[in-house]
């Protein structure tokens, strides 16, 4: 028997519901794929969930029963799933040494996976994922914002002839607990000028400001043309 009309609605309106609650985070954060895409795909995953459910059930109680006939309910989910690994890509940008999008990418494919529970009439483990991400998106990035984490960074700076060498500038960056993980030299004859690239790793924060710091640092030396943070 195909799942009546009342029960159709209750997992499409949780669909709906949860969509809507993860996507308004993503929206207020100003992501490609905000409130109308997660609502969309959630809802839409239920959908197919539903109709796998109502196409194959009739192969469980007997009323297509045949040799020839082998039932996989999960198969329509799969492609969604897979599908929904190409729109997940499409909102990931790289950029330099920073990568930005994998989060709403996660929530896509997580939506997705909600809205197959409900869809398939698992609305209790649909509600447990409610709750665990709803928690994720809106609690834990305060969390992330006190913890002292590994970054890296590319420092270069321009210095004229018979200024400050690598080792002041490698020493004003250590001071300020960074650590040099690397050094390249390059000379400009005709400028009578050198450009050192360093490569760097430090703990931060979102409130330390390492960027300013070292920067300030490194230009107060003699003879800095330029200092550029990457």
């Amino acid at each position: 028997m195909p799942v009546d009309f009342p029960e159709m609605l209750l997992r499409v309106g949780l669909a709906f519901f949860s969509g809507a609650i993860l996507g308004l985070e993503r929206e207020t954060r100003g992501r490609p794929a905000g409130l109308r895409t997660i609502v969309l795909v959630c809802v839409a995953s239920a959908l197919a969930a539903i109709l796998s459910d109502n196409y194959y059930r009739g192969s469980f109680t007997g009323e297509h029963q045949s040799d020839n006939w082998h039932p996989d309910p999960a198969r329509l989910a799969a492609g969604i799933l897979t599908g929904i690994g190409f729109l997940g890509a499409g909102v990931i940008i790289q950029q330099a040494s920073w990568v930005r999008g994998v989060t709403t990418a996660s929530q896509i494919w997580f939506v997705t996976i909600l809205g197959l529970c409900y869809g398939s009439g698992q609305l209790l483990l649909g509600l447990v994922g409610l709750v665990v991400s709803f928690v994720t998106v809106y609690f834990l990035h305060k969390l992330e914002a006190l913890l002292k984490r590994d970054s890296y960074a590319i420092l270069k700076v321009k210095v004229a002839a018979r200024a400050a060498n690598s080792m002041e500038i490698a020493k004003a960056i250590t001071g300020l607990d960074v650590e040099v993980k690397s050094t390249e030299l390059q000379r400009n004859v005709e400028e009578d000028s050198s450009t050192m690239v360093f490569s760097l790793r430090y703990k931060t924060t979102e409130e330390n400001g390492m960027l300013e710091k070292v920067v300030n640092a490194v230009s107060a030396l003699h003879g800095i043309i330029s200092v550029h943070w990457k």
